[in-house]
C-alpha cells in the first residue's frame, strides 16, 4: 500500500513548548528557524542539479569544522608556527621544542624562587655587601631569569614596599650592587629586555631609572652551544673564574650565588640516624652537552651558595649519579 504524503504537517504541544523555549533562550525568531531548517533539508535531499553546489558547501563547512577541532585539540602545529615566525617571549623561540618541557612548573617555579632570592639579596644588600648572582644556562634558568625582573619591578612598587617588613626593605640605588653573571643568551636577552622596558622609581633624583641602568647583566665568553643557546668551553671557564677572582679582590665581601640546573637532578636519601646528609647524597646535576659539565663546576668552585633548581619531573630522587 503507498504511503500518501501529506500536504500539511503537525507537532506535538510538547515539541512546540520546547521548541518555543529555545527559540526564546537564543533570541532567534521561530519562522527564521524553521525556514533555516527546511533550507538545510532541501538542499540535502533534492534532485534540482543546483542545488550540488550547496551539498558541496555543506560537506566542505563540516570538514573545516572537524578540522578546526583537531588544530584545537593538537596545538603541535602552533608551537611550528610560532617557532618559524620568531614570534613568543624573547629569546624563547630559540630553544625550539625544548621551552615546552615542564613549561607551566618551570614558570611557577622561576616566579617563586625568584622572589624568594630577591628577599635573600636584600638581607646581603643592606649589610653593605655586593651580590654575584651567576645562572646557568637551559630552559629552568631561562624562566627564572626572566621572573626575576619582573619581581623586582614588582617590589619597588608603592604598595610592595609598603607590605615589606622593615628588615627586607632596600633602596634603588642599592640595585646597582647587584650583577648577573651568565652563560644563558636566552635568559640574558628576556631578563635585558624586560629591563630595560622598565623603571624603578628614584626618590634621591626624584625620576624614573631604568632597571637595566640599575643591575647590570653580564654576559660570559666562549663558544656557542645552539642545542643549549649558551656559551661553553674553556674560555667561559676561564672568563667566570677571572671575574670572580677580580671581584674578590676589589670587594672582599662580594657574595657569589650560583642558580643552576641539570637535565637532571639526582637526589639521594638521608642517613640514619642523625638524618644529616652524606657526601654520597647530595644532589648532583647530571649534564650533557659540550662543556655544561665543567661550567656548573665552575660555578660550584666560585659561588658561596647554590641553589639546584629543577622540576620534579627532572628530579631523580634515591639515584645515584655524577656530575659528568
Amino acid at each position: 500500500m503507498t504511503r500518501k504524503a501529506a500536504a500539511t504537517f503537525h507537532v506535538s504541544k510538547a515539541i512546540h513548548d520546547r521548541f518555543k523555549k529555545n527559540a526564546q533562550d537564543h533570541k532567534r525568531e521561530m519562522s527564521e528557524v524553521v525556514e533555516e531548517l527546511m533550507s538545510r533539508w532541501l538542499a540535502e535531499h533534492s534532485s534540482d542539479p543546483r542545488s550540488e553546489r550547496v551539498q558541496m558547501d555543506h560537506v566542505v563547512r563540516i570538514l573545516a569544522d572537524a578540522v578546526c577541532t583537531q588544530l584545537g585539540q593538537n596545538e603541535e602545529w602552533a608551537v611550528e608556527a610560532v617557532i618559524h615566525a620568531g614570534l613568543g617571549l624573547p629569546g624563547s623561540t630559540v630553544f625550539d621544542r625544548r621551552i615546552g618541557h615542564f613549561s607551566l612548573e618551570k614558570q611557577e617555579l622561576g616566579s617563586k624562587f625568584s622572589r624568594w632570592l630577591l628577599y635573600r639579596i636584600i638581607h646581603f644588600l643592606n649589610k653593605g655587601q655586593k651580590v654575584y648572582l651567576i645562572c646557568d644556562s637551559g630552559t629552568t634558568i631561562f624562566w627564572f631569569m626572566k621572573a626575576f625582573g619582573e619581581i623586582v619591578s614588582d617590589y619597588f612598587l608603592a604598595e610592595g614596599q609598603s607590605k615589606a617588613p622593615v628588615d627586607t626593605r632596600v633602596g634603588p640605588e642599592q640595585l646597582k650592587n647587584i650583577t648577573i653573571i651568565t652563560n644563558n643568551i636566552p635568559g640574558a636577552e628576556a631578563f635585558v629586555t624586560y629591563a630595560s622596558h622598565h623603571t624603578i622609581p628614584v626618590e634621591s633624583a626624584q625620576s624614573q631609572i631604568r632597571m637595566s641602568d640599575l643591575i647590570e647583566c653580564r654576559l660570559l665568553a666562549g663558544t656557542l652551544l645552539p642545542a643549549y643557546v649558551a656559551v661553553t668551553g674553556e674560555d667561559t671557564d676561564q672568563d667566570l673564574d677571572d671575574l670572580c677572582k677580580d671581584e674578590r679582590k676589589r670587594h672582599a665581601s662580594s657574595v657569589f650565588i650560583g642558580v643552576v640546573t641539570g637535565n637532571w637532578v639526582s637526589i639521594g636519601g638521608r642517613s640514619k640516624p642523625s638524618g644529616r646528609l652524606r657526601e654520597d647524597q647530595l644532589p648532583y646535576l647530571l649534564a650533557r652537552g659540550r662543556g655544561h659539565a665543567s661550567f656548573k663546576t665552575k660555578v660550584l668552585e666560585a659561588a658561596d651558595e647554590i641553589f639546584a633548581v629543577a622540576p620534579f619531573g627532572q628530579s631523580l630522587c634515591g639515584a645515584c649519579g655524577t656530575s659528568q
